[in-house]
């Protein structure tokens, strides 16, 4: 079984067209399904609860008769082993149980809907909603700007790259060479694509930590990124270590760093980083 969250339960194949916006996904307690003391199925809360839901709604109506499945209560949850015991014991669940709390926790994006093949236990997406395709192409084409190879990648996307089917293993990860090859077209696609080579080779410098000066870096210094973030309205400076090796892109101006965070809207990790950024909001 691979990592899922199943919204619709399909007779046949069909092509649906949605629209939604992206949100973020949290990934819960583990439970086990459909009870536990019946469990087939090992798995973890997804919130929230409403955006999901919505997005079933959405998906329900579109695909009309051919649904096969109408939940009396939908719980939406991330699915990860499947329970092949008749009858487990707690000992016989517990080191899947205890592998499934580690991603408790774990947020990711929303980035595209798949209409998956599971005949024979395989996992073959046969269709991807079109409303987020280009994003995600855009994205992934980012994570790959300084190579296929990428290290350290976040622990917020490997789940969302396992049900892509890209490997990852301990934070390393092997993305397809067409994203390599790739390059964005459309004002989306530049967007998406300064995003994925944020979260996956920038980071927010702070100089100064009492100052609050903070610049965004890019450990890369390709060329199809710095021409991205001129066409988002961005000023990048290409630059070198000391050594003059290694290549950066850095954005300094604060009115720079104001509009990246507008218009692609990074994760912010660190809640100092955010603090300087002015993302916390305090309420007495």
């Amino acid at each position: 079984m691979k990592p899922h969250i199943t919204l619709v339960k399909l007779k046949r194949r069909v092509q649906v067209e949605v629209k939604y916006r992206q949100f973020v996904v949290t990934l819960g307690p583990v439970v086990l399904l459909p009870s536990p003391s019946r469990p087939r199925y090992i798995a973890l809360r997804a919130e929230p609860q409403g955006e999901l839901a919505a997005l079933r709604t959405l998906l329900v109506a579109a695909a009309g008769d051919a649904v096969e499945e109408r939940y009396g209560e939908f719980r939406p949850h991330l699915s990860l082993y499947a329970v092949r015991l008749k009858h487990p014991t707690r000992d016989d669940l517990a080191p899947a149980v205890e592998e499934a709390g580690r991603y408790v926790g774990v947020a990711f994006e929303v980035k595209a809907i798949y209409l998956i093949d599971t005949t024979e236990g395989l996992y073959m997406p046969v269709y991807t909603c079109p409303s987020m395709r280009r994003a995600e192409r855009a994205y992934l084409a980012g994570m790959a700007v300084a190579g296929c190879v990428v290290e350290n990648v976040k622990p917020y996307l490997t789940p969302w790259l396992l049900s892509l089917g890209i490997p990852v293993s301990g934070g390393r990860a092997e993305l397809p060479r067409r994203y390599c090859r790739y390059s964005p077209k459309t004002l989306l696609e530049h967007i998406y694509f300064i995003k994925g080579a944020f979260e996956t080779h920038g980071e927010f410098f702070v100089g100064d930590p009492h100052g609050g000066g903070v610049v965004v870096i890019f450990k890369t210094g390709a060329r199809k990124l710095a021409v991205s973030l001129r066409l988002a309205g961005l000023d990048p400076l290409v630059t070198t270590d000391e050594g003059g090796n290694r290549k950066f892109i850095v954005l300094y101006s604060g009115r720079d760093v104001r509009r990246f965070l507008k218009v692609v809207k990074p994760v912010v990790e660190e809640a100092a980083v955010a603090k300087l950024l002015g993302l916390c909001t305090q309420s007495s």
